[in-house]
Formats: C-alpha cells, structure tokens, sequence
C-alpha cells in the first residue's frame, strides 16, 4: 500500500496495491452490491451467455464472478502515483474547511482494468475504484478539471455509505423513501443491473401521475441489449409495493406529464437513476459552484432547483 500524507488536516490517501485491493474489493456491507446481484448482472459483466436471469444467482455462480472481479485489480504506476496527489489536492481544496467532512479520514483507491464494471468509475465500501483505461485517458488529455468532478462524485457515495443519517435525511429532501417488501415483477427482475454505487433499489418518490393520482415511482436500471433505466409506477397488493403491469412489459414513466417529481429533484442533473446519484450530482455543483464563489442561483436552472443545492448544503454543514 502506498500512503499519501499530503493534507495538512491529516486526511490519509492510500493507494492500494493489486494484493489488498483484491481483498477490499471483496469487503461489501451486508445486504449490498455481492448480496443483490441477478444472473444478468453477472452475465453481462462476464460477457457470458445468460440462461434465465429470473432464476436468480448460484452460488457458483457467484463464486465465479467475485474471482473475476478479484483478477481485475491492478498495481498503479509510478506515472499514475505521481498523478493522483495532484488530482486529489484539486477535490481536496474545493471542499475546503466547510466540506471537509466528505473526505473520509483514509481516502482509498482501487485500481483495476475495468473490465469487471464497464469501465466506469465506482465505488465498494469505503474505497473508490478507478478503471485504468478511463483514469488513464482523461490524464493523457490533461482533464484534471474532470477527474477531480469524477472522484469528488465517488467520494460522496463513501460519504453517503458511512453517514448513514446524513444519507437519510439527503434521500428525503429529494423525495425519496424506502417502499418494502418490492417486486418488481418477472421483466424486471430478470433484467435488473445493480449499480455498485447504489445497490438498492427500493427507494422510490411519491408524485401525481397522468390520471391526476397519487403514485410512487422507483427507478431501475435493466439490461435490453444494452444499459437502460427508468421510473416504474408502483402499487401496493397483497403485502408487496409491486411494478404496476410488472409481470408483463411494464412501461416507464415520463418524467415530463408527472406532477411534482422535478419540483423535488430539481433539475441540477439527468442522471436520475438512483438518489445517490443525483445527490452526487448535485454535491459536485454545489461543491464547484463555492469554491469559484460563484452565486448558486448562476447555476441552478430554476427556483426548485437552487432550493434543492441550498437544502443539501443546510444538511451537508449541520453538526
């Protein structure tokens, strides 16, 4: 492991070398990404022929992606070692004093070659995980700007992971509330894709459908030959909050002819597919916006949205 004391506040970056890593990646909380998987999660990632993704995940299975993943990590080099403490000052000094509570006290990072997650950045209990094609581009090209926007994102899902009553009161203010027992019905548990970043899939809002009703509405994100997500209305049946038409070809919902859903969310982000995300989406805003001194009504495109940052602010620096 390579420990980085670069912060004067005594904020630790720790670059894992391939040996740890491939046990941290394993460590996942109870309930969490390994727990939620579907078979096609599994097949799609391994790019192996599915059988039926309703019958769910055997233990084989399993067993069979978690080495995959295990084989995935990667040791950093010594370009890639010089790189990360200049990107990491960059999140570091935005956040500054007032948000400095988003950076964990051990800041860790994962390598790997990112064939295990799409290459897509991400993260697995308290550690960040950086896909090396991806990392290693945006360096070719100079982007700091934009891997300091990345690892800001990421590091919130820490944050949001290990506060857990900050990550609740930050879900409410968006509107969104844990609905269980869910089924999402034979389509969509069969397609389902879990996001790591956001593994349960059972928060949902409550808005005013086309029928002029109440409704809650939950996203998932499936695989249809390729990735995809929506909003699904939900109703409540037989003891179980259930995809209304989910045994069938359930439709998603327009965003657009629902009532209430933006005047919650705001319109900060249009990446929907989780609350983790859009509240990621919004720290990022939040946290570049103060750090240019720049007027958060600037950035915000309308009074819902700007009400949305300063409230996730309120929360972000109450004690």
């Amino acid at each position: 492991m390579d420990q980085i004391h670069i912060f004067p506040d005594g904020k630790e970056v720790q670059l894992l070398d391939a040996s740890e890593a491939a046990e941290r990646i394993m460590v996942d909380a109870a309930g969490s990404f390994f727990d939620l998987l579907t078979q096609t999660d599994i097949s799609v990632r391994m790019g192996v022929e599915s059988a039926d993704g309703a019958k769910g995940v055997d233990k084989p299975g399993l067993e069979r992606f978690k080495a995959f993943v295990r084989r995935s990590v990667r040791d950093w080099t010594a370009r890639e070692r010089q790189a990360m403490p200049e990107v990491l000052r960059l999140v570091h000094d935005q956040c500054g004093e007032a948000y400095a509570s988003l950076i964990p006290q051990k800041w860790r990072f994962i390598k790997t070659s990112g064939a295990e997650e799409f290459g897509y950045f991400y993260t697995r209990g308290d550690s960040i995980v950086i896909p090396e094609p991806a990392f290693n581009h945006r360096l070719a090209g100079g982007d700091m700007a934009n891997l300091a926007a990345l690892m800001l994102h990421e590091t919130f899902h820490v944050y949001s992971r290990l506060n857990p009553d900050k990550k609740a009161l930050l879900y409410q203010r968006i509107g969104f509330s844990r609905l269980e027992p869910l089924n999402l019905g034979g389509f969509l548990t069969g397609r389902r894709m879990t996001n790591p970043d956001g593994a349960d899939c059972s928060y949902a809002i409550k808005v005013e459908n086309n029928r002029g009703e109440d409704a809650w509405i939950t996203p998932v994100v499936f695989w249809d030959g390729k990735l995809n997500s929506g909003f699904f209305e939900l109703e409540f049946r037989d003891g179980w909050w259930r995809v209304v038409g989910g045994d069938g070809f359930p439709r998603p919902v327009n965003l657009e002819t629902v009532k209430g859903f933006y005047e919650q969310v705001g319109r900060n982000t249009d990446y929907l597919i989780h609350p983790d995300e859009i509240l990621a989406e919004n720290v990022v805003l939040l946290v570049n916006a103060r750090f240019r001194n720049h007027d958060l009504a600037g950035k915000a495109p309308d009074e819902h949205s700007l009400r949305v940052l300063h409230d996730i602010e309120r929360i972000l620096l109450q004690q």
